[in-house]
């Protein structure tokens, strides 16, 4: 049993994204029993604390979060406007499944089942460890997740992916990611959609030259002087357009140790804007 939050696997999938299933859209509350006690499931609840999203539920014992015990949050907030937003608002909620699959195998793109799966996943894990019942934080997982609009306009919505999530271990784990869309097709842009052939230079580049400023290095000296695991740092897949710049960011671990955090890299529109097939997009 793992988390599945492969950067690699998720930008993989939002390519292709179909459908989550449409039950998950009306409110519904169940109970089941288990030898861990009784899960109680709530989904498809709006939520008040953000506006237009959907709220996804589920604990053990019908605990609330705020008991500090094993439980999965997912919160949604939907795209309102434009002739795509079915098409965009299920993409996201596909991207949801996957991000908060917790167990082998592909995820399944129903929201249920991934929290289904989550609370029995826990349950096993407590009838395998019984010999360490008396230490009560390892029986106390959460998982936190959230998609929320970024920015938008009458060209692009950018939706952040984010999950917070802890199952053991010195620390939670945190992934953040980003997806770009076309408002008029629906379309998950990529960096081939919005950049001329042969832009890769020149952003690696800058990026390299962002580091440097960030953490006071030399022009010569090594960016493992800086944190990096390796003298190297070049573009990734995980960007998004901002209302300063164009984002990439890095989660923990994927280019430095988990102590510096993420690395975020916003460049500025007007260093990059004649790489751009379509700097008006920006507008």
């Amino acid at each position: 049993m793992k988390t599945n939050f492969s950067l690699l696997a998720f930008i993989c999938f939002i390519t292709f994204v179909i459908g989550c299933g449409s039950k998950n859209q009306t409110t519904t509350n169940t109970q089941t029993t288990t030898n861990a006690g009784t899960n109680t499931t709530s989904t498809g609840k709006s939520n008040n604390n953000q506006p237009d999203s959907v709220v996804y539920y589920k604990s053990v014992n019908g605990c609330k979060k705020e008991d500090s015990c094993t439980y999965i949050e997912i919160v949604i907030q939907k795209l309102t406007s434009g002739d795509q937003k079915d098409a965009i608002n299920k993409a996201v909620l596909d991207s949801m499944c996957v991000l908060n699959w917790t167990s082998e195998g592909t995820a399944p793109l129903d929201m249920n089942k991934v929290l289904d799966t989550y609370i029995n996943n826990y349950v096993s894990f407590v009838k395998e460890n019984d010999s360490l019942s008396d230490q009560k934080y390892v029986f106390t997982w959460f998982q936190e997740s959230d998609a929320r609009i970024e920015f938008q306009n009458s060209n692009i919505a950018v939706f952040s992916l984010y999950n917070f999530n802890f199952l053991g271990g010195a620390h939670p784990n945190t992934v953040t990611n980003f997806m770009n869309f076309d408002m008029k097709t629906g379309k998950v842009l990529s960096l081939n959609d919005i950049f001329k052939p042969g832009f890769e230079s020149k952003i690696n580049q800058i990026l390299v030259s962002e580091f440097r400023k960030k953490n006071n290095l030399k022009p010569n000296a090594p960016l493992t002087d800086g944190g990096l695991f390796e003298n190297s740092l070049t573009l990734n897949n995980n960007f998004a357009f901002t209302k300063e710049g164009f984002m990439f960011y890095y989660n923990n671990y994927e280019i430095a140790p988990y102590v510096m955090g993420p690395q975020v890299f916003v460049i500025p529109y007007s260093e990059i804007s004649d790489l751009m097939i379509n700097p008006g997009i920006i507008n």
